[in-house]
């Protein structure tokens, strides 16, 4: 049995998360709640679960604040929304390690163990514990400044990204993996992703599919102008160095497109492995081939 298949134990205390501006947000986490209760499973939620879920049970403690508050008091943490809630639960829970589950209320779900519809199908699994923790490694960009300005550091879970501003043009990046010079890119920005990211928008850029335990970092062009400039694949061991053209017109580096920040002349871009990881929770009957080949629609050849 591998690491991802040992059982574990039923979680005593959860904290909800929900997304308010997903409409089935509120209704879903009056099912959960309810669910775990029956259970025996012990429920706290963040301030803005409790505004939409109001009313469900005088037992749910309502703990003030958000993730970063809530996580450190339960033994897991169930977020309600999409991709993109749960990359913003990431970012908020930081290097705490409380595992993290995800309700899938968007589209796309990579990063999610269950539908809307699967509350009962979740508590379920948690309580019979048949599931497990995938650590998931993260990236650091780290921003050396030109001059005197002290340097910016971003933690993502998908990935770093440097790209090009409002202006529709082309920069050069000259990139260096562990201080060796790996080329001049001319593209409209770079993707620097981890296994996690492959689903996202290194596969939109045309970089591979990666298994989350796969010890690598992709990076990945974006539009290259050259056709010969392809995703290469690092050790995510390695310290990947980007810098940009002095000529440049504005250059922006985003981790997971919800945080980002101006690269000025001069700077250095520096992207490394975060120093911890974030256990995600994965269900026994959800695996990531699973998952694959629903939101790739994969069938196989009809020949």
């Amino acid at each position: 049995m591998d690491q991802e298949q040992q059982p574990l134990t039923p979680p005593k205390r959860v904290g909800l998360a929900a997304n308010p501006d997903k409409t089935a947000a509120g209704s879903v986490a009056a099912e959960l709640i309810t669910a775990f209760l029956r259970a025996g499973i012990r429920v706290a939620m963040d301030g803005k679960t409790a505004e939409i879920a109001a009313g469900v049970s005088d037992e749910v403690e309502t703990i003030i604040g958000g993730i970063a508050e809530l996580a450190p008091v339960v033994d897991m943490v169930v977020v309600l929304g999409g991709d993109g809630t749960m990359l913003g639960a990431v970012r908020e829970l930081g290097d705490i390690g409380t595992p993290v589950v995800g309700i899938n209320l968007g589209r796309l779900g990579f990063l999610t163990s269950a539908p809307s519809g699967g509350a009962e199908t979740l508590v379920a699994a948690l309580v019979a514990g048949e599931y497990s923790l995938s650590q998931r490694s993260l990236v650091s960009a780290r921003v050396k400044r030109a001059g005197r300005a002290a340097d910016t550091v971003l933690t993502g879970l998908n990935e770093a990204v440097i790209s090009r501003g409002s202006v529709s043009r082309i920069i050069n990046l000259e990139t260096y993996v562990n201080g060796q010079f790996l080329n001049r890119f001319h593209a409209d920005g770079l993707i620097v992703s981890t296994p996690t990211g492959s689903t996202a928008y290194s596969l939109s850029a045309g970089g591979p599919l990666v298994s989350p335990a796969a010890g690598v970092f992709l990076i990945t062009p974006i539009c290259p102008h050259a056709l010969a400039n392809r995703s290469f694949v690092v050790a995510d061991t390695s310290e990947v160095e980007i810098r940009r053209e002095s000529r440049a017109d504005e250059i922006i580096l985003s981790l997971d497109g919800q945080t980002m920040t101006p690269v000025h002349e001069g700077d250095v871009v520096i992207v490394t492995k975060a120093p911890y990881t974030v256990p995600l929770v994965m269900l026994h009957e959800h695996t990531l081939y699973e998952v694959l080949q629903k939101k790739l629609h994969w069938h196989g050849s009809s020949v």
